[in-house]
C-alpha cells in the first residue's frame, strides 16, 4: 500500500514519467510515480495528442529504441483502429501511430503495476526539501491531505520542470510562448480544424505557468472548441462531442539550464556520455544523440526527463518535446537515477553496459542500415 521512501521517485505521470519509473524498476529498484491527475499519459492521453511520432529517421532508418518502441506498440496493442505501419519506410509516412488516448492510459497503468511501480494518482507536488545540494524528501498534497515522501533519486517529469525549480534548479522558459490549442474528438475521431497551428494567423501568447494566465488558456479553448463544435449545428445523432482535453495543450513552458543545451548543431554528432539516440520529427535525416548532460543540473540526486530536459532554443524543444523523444529520455533518466544517487559519480561505461544488456543503442554510427 505504498511506502514512505524509496529508491527512486518520479514526479510526473507523462509519456516520460511512465518511462522513467519502467525504466528504473527494471533496475529492481522501489520506484514511486506522483501523478497530479487521475490518469496517466499526460498530453498524450489527457491532451489528445494522439499521434506517436516517429521512431525513424524517415529514410527508411529506426532510430529511437527500448521502452520509446514499446509504448508505441503497447498504444495500439489492443486497438484494431490505428494499425502499426508493416516496414520503417513508407511512401509519405514515416513510422508512427495515431491511437486511443483513453485506452493507451488505461494500458500504461496496467503496465506499470505489472511491473512493480508504486503509482500515486491526484497527487501535487506542493514542496522540496533539500541538504547539501540533493533532495531529501517532497511535500506532496492530495484533495484532502498533506504528507512527505523521500527518495535516494528523484526524476523531474513533470513537463514544466515543476521538482527542479522547486529544488532550486536555474530553469528557462519558452522565447516563443504557446499557441492556443483546442483539440478534441467528434464520434470519436479526432478534430482540430483551426486548433492549434492550423490557425492561418496563429498567435504564440501563452507562456502557460501562472495560475490565472493559464485558466485563461484552457477557458479560452474552451470557448474556441464549443464555437466551433457549434459552428456545424447542436448536438443530434452525427454530430456529436465525446471527448475534449482534460490538460491544457500547453507543449513548451519551463525547462531546466543544465550542464549541456542540445541544439540543432548537435545534428548527427557524436557525444561520448550518450544516453541514447533519437530522430528529429520535424525533418527527415535529422537525428542526434541524447548527453547525459542534458539531463541534469546541480542538484546531485535530481535527474530531469522529457519535454523540460536542457535545450539551447526553442527550435531544439520543438524537436525534444516529442512522444518518442520523452521516451528516450525518460529511460535514460530511469536507468541513471537507479544506479546513481550522485550524478556527480556517473561512470558512463557502467551505463553503456547497462544499456548493451537492455539492447539499446546509444551511438547513432552503431545503427544499422
Amino acid at each position: 500500500m505504498g511506502k514512505h521512501n524509496y529508491d527512486v521517485v518520479v514526479v510526473g505521470g507523462g509519456i516520460a514519467g511512465v518511462s522513467s519509473a519502467l525504466s528504473a524498476a527494471r533496475e529492481k529498484k522501489s520506484v514511486l510515480l506522483i501523478e497530479a491527475n487521475y490518469a496517466l499519459g499526460g498530453l498524450a492521453t489527457l491532451g489528445l495528442v494522439v499521434y506517436y511520432l516517429p521512431l525513424d529517421d524517415g529514410e527508411g532508418k529506426q532510430i529511437a529504441n527500448g521502452i520509446a518502441e514499446e509504448l508505441l506498440r503497447l498504444s495500439v496493442s489492443r486497438d484494431q483502429i490505428h494499425p502499426l505501419p508493416e516496414k520503417w519506410k513508407q511512401e509519405n509516412k514515416r513510422y508512427e501511430v495515431e491511437f486511443n488516448p483513453s485506452l493507451f492510459s488505461l494500458l500504461l497503468e496496467e503496465k506499470l503495476e505489472q511491473e512493480g511501480v508504486d503509482v500515486l494518482l491526484g497527487t501535487s507536488l506542493i514542496g522540496v526539501k533539500t541538504k547539501e545540494q540533493s533532495i531529501t524528501s517532497l511535500e506532496l498534497a492530495t484533495r484532502c491531505s498533506r504528507f512527505m515522501v523521500g527518495g535516494n533519486t528523484f526524476i523531474d517529469a513533470t513537463g514544466d520542470a515543476t521538482l527542479s525549480f522547486y529544488a532550486g534548479e536555474e530553469t528557462a522558459l519558452s522565447t516563443n510562448k504557446n499557441a492556443l490549442a483546442y483539440w478534441r474528438f467528434e464520434n470519436n475521431a479526432l478534430k482540430m480544424d483551426k486548433g492549434f497551428h492550423f490557425q492561418k494567423e496563429t498567435i504564440y501568447e501563452y507562456e502557460g505557468l501562472a495560475p490565472f494566465e493559464t485558466t485563461s488558456f484552457v477557458k479560452d479553448s474552451h470557448k474556441a472548441l464549443l464555437r466551433d463544435f457549434l459552428a456545424q449545428g447542436n448536438e443530434k445523432a452525427g454530430h456529436s462531442l465525446t471527448r475534449m482535453p482534460l490538460v491544457p495543450q500547453l507543449r513548451m513552458t519551463r525547462k531546466i539550464k543544465g550542464q549541456y543545451d542540445l541544439s540543432m548543431k548537435d545534428n548527427h554528432l557524436f557525444k561520448e556520455d550518450s544516453v541514447g539516440i533519437f530522430p528529429s520529427w520535424v525533418k527527415n535525416g535529422d537525428s542526434f544523440e541524447l548527453p547525459y548532460g542534458s539531463l541534469i543540473g546541480k542538484t546531485k540526486n535530481l535527474y530531469a526527463a522529457g519535454r523540460n530536459i536542457s535545450t539551447e532554443d526553442d527550435e531544439m524543444w520543438n524537436v525534444i518535446r516529442s512522444i518518442p523523444v520523452c521516451a528516450v529520455s525518460g529511460e535514460a533518466a530511469g536507468l541513471l537515477a537507479a544506479t546513481y544517487q550522485n550524478h556527480d559519480n556517473i561512470d558512463i561505461d557502467i551505463i553503456h553496459k547497462k544499456m548493451d544488456a537492455r539492447g539499446l543503442i546509444y551511438h547513432l554510427k552503431d545503427i544499422k542500415d
